[in-house]
């Protein structure tokens, strides 16, 4: 891919795991707010998303009109996945995203870097790192950044150490491609694992943009105290973290309640969200904690969590360079850490905090107790910790340096300022790397063209045998209609001699009917005549033997007795 046309001019594309609310995202944001301003257009690809429940800073860069994809989102090319092939030989690092299909990963990569032409791809982190700038190399993209914002895999107990070895390794070769480091302890541990000259991860260090923390006013000190449900008068130890065992918040606790017991006018704020939340609430119940400890949960105000502290406390097992070290210091907040990674390098021991060398409770704790008795050093930290915090973390030193990183290299520029015999080899390598990929289309064309083919003649026998199966419903449809036509014209012809039948039977049965009916009215009449005649002989008979005219019956014999009683 040609990348030095216009169309790629100053565009960057950020490659990250996801835009949640952490460290590396809010350096993510504060840079592309400052390359907006300069002119510069800014996209982001996620190889992932945040887990339920966690803040996504994804609002925040679209309200900065900056485009984001999600690898996931791409559903056209996930779904196309098993005919894809691993043109960007990605599949050798499949352990690294055991839950991922690293194949499709790529290709989804692959399209965005192609749509959006990036003069610079900036990857954070070793996911990104790897994946990102695999795919970013193999296209040829001018500039490829991988940021290392912690310490190497070995120091973590990562999966697969040699796997993300050897893709560090091979992506270091590439004179397109600059490892960066925001600390020189992190560094050294990086160069010495990766088998690399110091000089070949650069500084780079973190920026603090000026807007996301300030000093805030008592009265809005007050306020933030109160809207976490911290008495105005308590002495609070804090701090903003992920609940990782990398941060091991049970450590932060153990310590918290080592001063608890030192001091009763303590309270404690510790702000985050991560995979030991459950444990987090149990653990501070059995230390007794439940009234001294308030978990505000997850915030993107992160500022209203420092100014209601009076010193920010970190445990961590391993760090890089802190992004809420650097916040507390800008708060005007003292700071205690354990001396690991590039935390030295983050605040002045004495001045605007403690370093502490053994990470144990004991002695983290004593460092808090001495901070808050100490208002030398309360007071110290309160003026130097802003200023130095502007000094070694400029947000404008950061963005100006920045800028120049994604400035193109020219071969002069290459690492280790190859000869003509490095760079003839290095061709050479990049002939290799053509050829296997040339192999790969056609070892995936000829699969493919293979698999079509025995799909096409399985479908084609599936069809002929469908034809002969319908061909023989056929012949057994039409057999069965006419067998029904013949019985049915069977049926038909029975039935009207049947009809015919009972016509006739009905018209005999009229018949005999009518005649029936007729002698019986004959009988009826001659019936009549006679009961006509006999009335009127016994009507006769009866007037011949009434008595005389004129000859009363006696009233005493009426219907009645003698004695007036009924007969």
């Amino acid at each position: 891919m040609d990348t030095s046309c216009s169309k790629s001019s100053r565009r960057i594309l950020m490659i990250t795991s996801a835009l949640a609310c952490g460290g590396v995202e809010r350096q993510m944001l504060g840079l592309t707010e400052g390359l907006l301003q300069r002119g510069y257009q800014v996209e982001v690809f996620e190889l992932g998303g945040v887990h339920a429940g966690e803040f996504s800073f994804e609002t925040e860069f679209s309200m900065l009109g900056v485009k984001t994809r999600r690898a996931s989102d791409m559903a056209a090319v996930f779904s196309k996945s098993n005919w894809l092939p691993d043109v960007h030989l990605l599949g050798q690092y499949a352990e690294l995203l055991p839950d991922y299909d690293v194949v499709a990963l790529g290709s989804a990569l692959d399209m965005a870097i192609r749509e959006f032409a990036p003069e610079t791809v900036h990857c954070w982190a070793y996911a990104s790192n790897i994946f990102g700038g695999s795919v970013a190399v193999s296209l040829g993209v001018s500039r490829v950044l991988l940021r290392q914002v912690n310490v190497p895999p070995t120091l973590l107990d990562a999966p697969s150490v040699d796997l993300h070895r050897q893709a560090y390794r091979q992506l270091a070769k590439h004179p397109s491609v600059i490892l960066l480091n925001s600390n020189n302890a992190n560094r050294d541990a990086y160069a010495e694992w990766l088998a690399l000259p110091r000089d070949a991860i650069r500084i780079q260090r973190t920026g603090f943009l000026p807007s996301s923390v300030r000093l805030r006013s008592s009265h809005e000190r007050a306020a933030c105290r109160r809207s976490l449900g911290v008495p105005s008068e308590a002495l609070t130890v804090g701090a903003v973290t992920r609940f990782a065992p990398e941060k091991d918040p049970e450590l932060w606790l153990h310590t918290a309640a080592t001063i608890a017991a030192a001091r009763s006018d303590v309270h404690f704020v510790l702000a985050g969200y991560g995979e030991l939340s459950e444990r987090i609430v149990g653990h501070i119940e059995r230390l007794g904690l439940s009234e001294r400890v308030v978990l505000p949960g997850p915030t993107k105000d992160v500022g209203a969590i420092y100014a209601a502290l009076d010193v920010f406390l970190m445990t961590s097992r391993v760090e890089g360079t802190p992004n809420t070290l650097i916040e507390a210091q800008a708060a005007g907040v003292p700071v205690v850490a354990p001396n690991i990674g590039g935390i030295g390098e983050a605040f002045l021991d004495g001045t605007t905090g403690l370093l502490v060398n053994d990470r144990s409770p004991r002695s983290l704790a004593d460092a808090v107790l001495r901070v808050l008795e100490d208002r030398r050093l309360i007071g110290a930290a309160a003026v130097e910790g802003p200023r130095f915090i502007a000094t070694k973390f400029g947000y404008r030193r950061m963005l100006d340096e920045m800028i120049e990183l994604y400035r193109p290299a020219a071969p002069s520029e290459w690492p280790g300022h190859e000869t003509k015999d490095e760079v003839i080899k290095r061709g050479r390598d990049l002939e290799d790397q053509l050829r296997q990929l040339k192999r790969a289309y056609v070892n995936a064309i000829a699969k493919a063209s293979g698999e079509f083919a025995e799909y096409r003649q399985a479908h084609t026998a599936t069809l002929t045998k469908a034809n002969g199966e319908f061909a023989e419903y056929r012949q057994a449809s039409e057999a069965a209609i006419a067998k029904l036509n013949g019985e049915f014209a069977e049926y038909r012809q029975a039935s009207e001699a049947a009809i015919a039948k009972l016509n006739g039977e009905f018209a005999e049965y009229r018949q005999a009917h009518a005649a029936a009916l007729t002698k019986a009215n004959g009988e009826f009449a001659a019936y009549q005549q006679t009961a006509i005649a006999e009335i009127e002989n016994l009507k006769s008979s009866l007037h011949f033997s009434r008595p005389s005219e004129g000859l009363e019956p006696s009233p005493a014999v009426d219907k009645k007795g003698a004695s007036g009683s009924p007969i």
